[in-house]
């Protein structure tokens, strides 16, 4: 499909050619005066770029929002090939004055929560006496246990001292450095890691009624895609659990066989929030730098939800 007529109208509304090639009335050249897809008049001089371009195809609809001193040109056309990547053919493109839906600037993916364990030896103590006097009492579902907060991430000791789980922290090399300044290290048996937690923006809605993105996360070999169906308080966002990671790809991703996942919980929110939950294998260790082993094929998953919404 050309852009020619979307460009000559101003990218205000757009509908295709007819079957004979000619243009259609919807689509003729605008004159003076621009017809929202609301339906209110306004004069192309007078009115600023729109907060949304939706584009109507013959399955899902597809949405981007405009930027502040953006062209609204470059966004619709950005959009239709876009689209058309997809295979699907464009019925038509329409635009709103202002979004529907808040939506945050794009943001790259990030490291939001790594969680994990300290198994100790069995000893009495296992604090340093640095920190005694910010060693606190819990009560929580979980039980009673001793918490340690700080900046970076918090322990929580039980009970009995045989662990002591580390969680809320976003940097493994920060997490570090608090069981450095406030585990006694000869109490530590050893360190593992159970899920790893990241988070990136679309900058952009998604659609709830828009599915495609989730049979093209379900058509690729490197993993099994299956939805969860939701209830009527999770209809703000998809949830999907990725399981059954094809080995060789993850090898292909950096992923060596000692640090396999599980599975990947993808939660991608209509706002064009998304998290990925990373459940990783009993026994991996805790090292360093251990997030970034699964950036890359975090990215691959989320460059399918970009491409396909």
């Amino acid at each position: 499909m050309r852009l020619t007529a979307c460009l000559r109208a101003h990218a205000w509304w757009y509908a295709p050619r007819d079957g004979t090639g000619a243009q259609t009335p919807s689509s003729a050249p605008l004159a003076k005066r621009a017809r929202l897809s609301s339906g209110a008049e306004c004069t192309p001089s007078e009115a600023g770029p729109p907060g949304e371009v939706v584009a109507v195809t013959t399955g899902p609809r597809y949405v981007r929002l405009v930027a502040p001193h953006a062209s609204v040109i470059d966004t619709v056309t950005r959009l239709l090939k876009h689209v058309e990547a997809a295979g699907l053919e464009v019925l038509e493109v329409k635009t709103a004055a202002r979004s529907v839906l808040l939506c945050s600037p794009e943001v790259p993916l990030y490291f939001s929560n790594i969680c994990g364990k300290i198994e100790h030896y069995d000893v009495c103590k296992v604090t340093k006496d640095a920190v005694a006097p910010y060693v606190v009492a819990q009560s929580d579902s979980f039980g009673r246990a001793l918490g340690v907060f700080s900046k970076h991430c918090s322990l929580r000791i039980s009970k009995a001292m045989t662990n002591t789980l580390f969680r809320g922290g976003s940097s493994s090399a920060e997490i570090a450095e608090v069981i450095d300044h406030a585990i006694l290290p000869e109490t530590i048996r050893q360190i593992t890691v159970h899920m790893i937690v990241a988070s990136a923006r679309l900058g952009r809605p998604v659609l709830m009624q828009e599915d495609f993105f989730i049979h093209r996360l379900q058509a690729l070999p490197h993993w099994h895609c299956q939805r969860h169906v939701t209830d009527e308080e999770m209809q703000k966002y998809y949830s999907l659990q990725l399981t059954r990671f094809d080995a060789d790809w993850l090898l292909q991703m950096g992923v060596p066989p000692g640090s396999r996942p599980q599975s990947c919980l993808l939660n991608v929110c209509r706002t064009g929030t998304i998290n990925l939950f990373v459940s990783v294998a009993p026994g991996v260790r805790f090292f360093v730098g251990i997030e970034h082993t699964y950036t890359r094929m975090l990215e691959e998953v989320l460059a399918v939800v970009r491409r396909f919404t």
